[in-house]
């Protein structure tokens, strides 16, 4: 089997698995393609930076009520 990868990811598709809002088909897709391409492997890590980024600068903070850690497990 070659691993020669013809076709990369859009960045859209990027953007959208580095934020999580992709169905898990697509999840699986992108996670797969990324493991065998280095190309796209830097590209969504880049996104990843961006956004860990613009998460670490946010000065609003969000009140949680006592029992979210609970309704979350």
């Amino acid at each position: 089997m070659s691993n020669k990868i013809k076709h990369h990811l859009t960045d859209d598709l990027l953007m959208a698995y580095a934020a999580g809002t992709l169905p898990e088909a697509f999840d699986l897709m992108v996670a797969t393609h990324l493991s065998m391409c280095n190309q796209c492997r830097a590209q969504a890590e880049s996104f990843d930076a961006v956004g860990g980024y613009v998460l670490e600068e946010q000065d609003e903070t969000v009140a949680m009520n006592d029992k979210a850690l609970a309704e979350t497990m």
